[in-house]
């Protein structure tokens, strides 16, 4: 994948970090190269060598109005970069995204409001498709006209210098502290935040407000000291004014709170919420709009009333927070202070491992995916020349919705690509299903096939997934999926260290299952990191074989040749019948094992490997619908 992104790339905006986060968690899987429209003058005391790799152009106004691309002063000249996507990230309504984009094209942006300017809403239809950081943002996105099959969710990541202090105790204890972080302003409901805090502790000895909320891009709005002069609030002592200070003095002060305050009409996201439950300090906020993506069932929410028309010229409609709650929360924190410590310290774990930028990544590369399908555009990664077949075992002609419903989607991805192409072959009267598979393997090899598909009648999956095996490359690849029940060993570990999951179904129904396969610590390693890993075994229900593997088996194994007798299969070539799925007993273990089992040591015994895509999402259908996601186990339940 070669990807260009227009973004706001340098500079120490919440847009900017975001951007910067985003793009350079990204350049770790696909290739992408920057166009930035920023300038900061102390560039080179942030950027890494990635970062500054990356940059190919910056594209700046000139005096005159109009713009001009520049090399960036560490290369000599633009970079001449043939790619295949252009993504634009910008804030709300930016002039960049009235650029003349010659790609199939992908818009980012995050709002606060439950509406966008309609003018730029109308140029975002444009795009070929719309990311935004949370399901919020995406439901207003459709409500307001997008197509629903067009937004995706790619949620902002948080940085790894946010995490609890190693040592707690060093948080000063004789005063309780509250901390407010972020531009002032109505959104924001900075006046109404101080004003509750004024009259529950005002000039209070024993508690705190450390406030920093100057606006250093509008030097001749009033400073924080002049507002709060003119609230009334001059003569409280135990208000303590900080202005905008460095990353590490900022984190540090997030870390050493006792409690961050927020209470916003409205956020597209909130970075000092999220860095602040990162760093374990018990955070209050609104519970309402994009933040909630990651807070909610997290930190301490404040009710919202309903919503009210949004000020500053801004469409739609802000929230309307309950103060008086706040009030009420604002006296629970000092009250229950250690037992909220304690959940803001394993939510902090939660927050930092899913939020992670990488996480976020690699969630992006799978949109992606789809993306190239969608539109037709070949990955240069992917094997040419690729037929597969398909073989539909199902016993009695019966599959599963979703089984049937991402079939249907998989041939129509398959249609739109002209190296590429598969075979559907139905096998609905065997009741053997080793066979079946020596079957398929057999009609595989007697015509040019360069691939074995298998996926199981019960299997939900995304017609992108396929696509994954394909780009894997390698001899035998597979999704694993989860076995047909919840672990109960796995849910005591999430009830007694990671509750909240149980806020949302998916999320603790996705780490409660156990897979086909066995997983050591290092393949729980890259898993973490979406990396393809190699196992002993995994199960054949998603599966995708290269016939060279069977032909290997036959020099190596003739002795496997069989006499194939059932008229259903005479189609194929009588020669090319072996027992490459074998039943029997686990020499090692003693146990009477699958046919997946016999294939895939069958296969390494000869010196072969079985590699595990891990970004591949399978639902196993039963009794109930069995979700099961690799990466996010090996989160959750990897070392830390």
């Amino acid at each position: 994948m070669k990807i260009k992104a227009h973004c706001p790339f340098l500079g120490h905006t919440g847009y900017n970090a975001h951007t910067r986060g985003f793009f350079t968690a990204l350049s770790d899987l696909v290739d992408l190269r920057v166009d930035n429209y920023t300038w900061c003058d102390d560039r080179h005391t942030y950027l890494t060598d990635q970062q500054k790799r990356i940059i190919s152009e910056i594209t700046l106004d000139n005096t005159d109005g109009t713009q001009g691309q520049f090399p960036p002063d560490w290369k000599k000249e633009i970079e001449d970069f043939e790619y295949d996507v252009d993504i634009v990230l910008h804030e709300h309504a930016h002039r960049h995204f009235w650029r003349d984009y010659q790609k199939p094209k992908i818009a980012c942006t995050i709002w606060e409001t439950d509406w966008m300017d309609d003018n730029f809403f109308k140029r975002l239809l444009d795009y070929d498709e719309l990311w935004v950081p949370s399901v919020w943002q995406k439901e207003c996105a459709i409500k307001q006209g997008y197509r629903a099959d067009r937004v995706q969710v790619v949620p902002s990541g948080v940085e790894p210098d946010c995490a609890p202090l190693s040592d707690i105790t060093s948080t000063d204890d004789s005063i309780f502290t509250f901390c407010l972080v972020g531009t002032w302003g109505y959104r924001k409901a900075t006046s109404e935040i101080v004003q509750c805090f004024v009259e529950l502790f005002g000039n209070d000895p024993n508690v705190q407000l450390i406030i920093s909320t100057d606006n250093p891009f509008f030097v001749d709005s009033p400073s924080t000291k002049e507002r709060l002069r003119s609230m009334g609030c001059g003569d409280i002592n135990n208000i303590i004014i900080k202005s905008f200070s460095d990353r590490e003095q900022y984190v540090k002060m997030l870390q050493t709170s006792h409690v961050f305050l927020s209470c916003s009409r409205g956020e597209g996201w909130n970075i000092p919420l999220i860095e602040a439950m990162a760093c374990g300090t018990p955070s209050v906020y609104s519970d309402c709009s994009g933040q909630t993506e990651f807070a909610r069932g997290k930190g301490i929410p404040v009710r919202i009333l309903g919503k009210e028309l949004a000020r500053a010229n801004h469409p739609g409609h802000y929230f309307s927070p309950d103060f008086g709650h706040l009030k009420n929360k604002m006296q629970h924190c000092i009250d229950n202070y250690n037992a909220l410590k304690q959940a803001a310290l394993r939510e902090s774990y939660e927050i930092r491992k899913k939020f992670s930028w990488d996480n976020t990544a690699r969630i992006a590369k799978g949109y992606l995916g789809s993306f190239y399908q969608r539109h037709g555009i070949k990955n240069p990664q992917s094997p040419t020349g690729v037929k597969l077949l398909f073989p539909l075992i199902t016993y009695n002609g019966t599959c599963h919705t979703e089984f049937a419903m991402a079939t249907m989607g998989l041939l129509l991805q398959i249609y739109k690509y002209k190296d590429i192409d598969m075979v559907l072959s139905p096998i609905t009267f065997e009741s053997l299903i080793s066979r079946a598979r020596n079957s398929a393997a057999a009609w595989a090899l007697s015509d040019d096939y360069s691939h074995l598909l298998f996926i199981d009648a019960d299997i939900g999956f995304d017609p992108s997934d396929v696509f994954k095996l394909i780009e894997a490359n390698k001899d035998v690849a597979v999704g694993i999926y989860p076995k047909k029940y919840y672990s109960r060993a796995k849910m005591e570990v999430l009830a007694n260290d990671f509750p909240t999951l149980f806020n949302k179904e998916e999320d603790w129904k996705a780490v409660a299952t156990d897979f086909s396969t066995e997983l050591n610590e290092e393949s729980l390693e890259k898993a973490k990191r979406g990396e393809i890993f190699e196992v002993g075994y995994a199960a054949t229900g998603f599966m995708l074989i290269k016939t060279d593997v069977f032909r290997k088996i036959i020099e190596k194994r003739p002795d496997l040749k069989y006499i194939n007798d059932v008229d259903g299969y005479m189609s194929a070539h009588q020669d090319n019948f072996y027992d490459f799925f074998q039943v029997g007993v686990n020499p090692s273990s003693k146990k009477y094992e699958s046919e997946d089992y016999g294939f895939c040591q069958l296969w390494r015994s000869l010196g072969g490997k079985i590699h595990v895509v891990p970004d591949i999402k399978l639902v196993h259908t039963g009794r109930n619908h069995y979700p099961g996601d690799i990466i996010k186990q090996a989160n959750t339940f990897g070392s830390k």
